[in-house]
């Protein structure tokens, strides 16, 4: 049986082989640091319309998106997914009983009432409620900000757990749907947009590292560099790729958070749609990437001809990402109304964004 372990072997090299070849080619040099950060905002996008569709242009649509973040949120919880645990919307968005429901097997096991206000004012009338007896079959849960009022408040007995989501991040997403929420403004949204690009680098950051380490790791094993250039390898890669992300995604947000105060200060409401849309979360970003190469450019970092590449592939990432979001909607609507929409969005732009990325790279290296 000596072939069939020699046989086995080889296949096994050459699967690892394949492996370390798209690990390569998903370096940090062409992972497309923009794409978690985009996808992220285009999922939050989706999240804007379905919040409109379900309360209207309405002052208090934050609360809606509050409800629609932390569904899915739960959704996405792996203790939730092996329990079979599913969480949805209510049907009556004026009914006084839970925001959410999670069923199990058809049987409702968990109700929520959310909250996200921050002001004394509701944070009293709530008080009321619970005192009348309201939501004491529900588990009460509020955003960041209204958890640390109600507790320094403690109008009642009953306990606030956080649904780890900012009331910022609820309020800039009902301005993204052009409604201007309470407490909302360029300062909080900033704050916000800086908040996402924390986030995203954390989580470029990680992928980055992970793929290097494995690319350096095979190198180190194949004899190609030492341990130490191993390790020198993973370190510098990734604080570059940090840096990067960082300025990208942070440029991106700023440039759709100046474009939404332009409009509002001219009052046109046809660029203010057009800047909290998920068009134009796409454009934003394609000319964040694009600000970055034309300055790598200027420095001598890069030539004529890779800056026309990049410049094709960030424009190659920004259509897949939009084809991406809405073939991700449409499969992820048929798997799961409602929660499957904006997480299929989100997933389809992540993997359309860097499918159209690499997708360009190809061709380039094939026919140029």
């Amino acid at each position: 049986m000596l072939w069939i372990d020699c046989a086995s072997q080889r296949l096994a090299n050459t699967v690892e082989d394949i492996i370390m070849a798209m690990l390569k080619d998903a370096s940090t040099k062409d992972f497309g640091q923009t794409e978690v950060g985009k996808s992220r905002e285009l999922y939050l996008d989706t999240v804007a319309q379905e919040a409109l569709e379900r309360s209207g242009k309405c002052p208090h649509l934050k609360g809606t998106v509050l409800e629609i973040l932390y569904r899915d949120k739960l959704n996405m919880d792996i203790g939730n997914r092996l329990a079979g645990n599913t969480t949805r919307l209510t049907k009556n968005t004026k009914s006084i009983g839970p925001d959410l429901v999670t069923l199990n097997d058809g049987k409702v096991v968990g109700r929520y009432q959310l909250k996200d206000s921050t002001s004394s004012g509701g944070i009293s009338q709530l008080g009321k409620r619970l005192k009348n007896g309201q939501y004491r079959m529900d588990t009460l849960a509020g955003t960041v900000e209204t958890k640390a009022k109600y507790d320094s408040v403690n109008p009642s007995t009953k306990l606030m757990q956080s649904t780890g989501i900012s009331s910022e991040t609820t309020a800039r997403v009902a301005d993204n749907a052009g409604v201007n929420a309470p407490g909302n403004s360029l300062a909080a949204n900033l704050r916000d947009a800086g908040r996402q690009t924390v986030n995203a680098v954390g989580i470029a950051t990680a992928a980055t590292a992970i793929i290097v380490a494995a690319q350096s790791a095979y190198a180190w094993r194949k004899g190609s560099i030492t341990g130490a250039d191993a390790l020198k390898n993973v370190a510098t890669t990734t604080a570059r790729s940090s840096a990067t992300t960082g300025v990208q995604n942070g440029t991106a947000l700023a440039l759709k958070e100046g474009g939404k105060m332009i409009a509002k200060k001219t009052g046109s409401e046809s660029l203010r749609r057009v800047v909290g849309s998920a068009s134009g979360t796409a454009v934003v970003f394609s000319l964040a990437e694009q600000a970055v190469n034309t300055v790598q450019l200027v420095r001598g970092k890069i030539n004529k001809a890779e800056y026309g590449s990049k410049t094709l592939q960030n424009a190659g990432g920004t259509g897949g990402a939009l084809a991406g979001m809405k073939c991700g909607a449409i499969i992820g609507t048929a798997i799961a109304p409602g929660v499957g929409t904006a997480i299929g969005s989100g997933v389809g732009a992540l993997v359309g964004g860097l499918g159209g990325r690499f997708g360009v790279k190809k061709l380039l290296k094939r026919f140029c």
